[in-house]
């Protein structure tokens, strides 16, 4: 079984935080950072490409959501 190292939000500094500060802001996660992006936790510049493509998904999907980010 793979393990991957995570690191909970009270656990980050630095770029990291910044980027989990940014993530909790978004009404849609209910002000948490989701597990699968705590996994991305050793590069957090890739953190966040991963993240801004995944909420330009969601609201292209969604766009009753866009609201959410402004």
């Amino acid at each position: 079984m793979a393990w991957v190292r995570t690191f909970d939000e009270s656990e980050a500094t630095g770029p990291l935080a910044e980027v989990y500060a940014e993530l909790k802001k978004v009404p849609l996660m209910g002000g948490r950072v989701p597990n699968i992006m705590k996994c991305m936790g050793l590069r957090p510049e890739a953190l966040m490409r991963v993240w801004r493509l995944n909420m330009a998904i969601t609201l292209a999907l969604r766009p009753w959501a866009a609201g959410a980010r402004k």
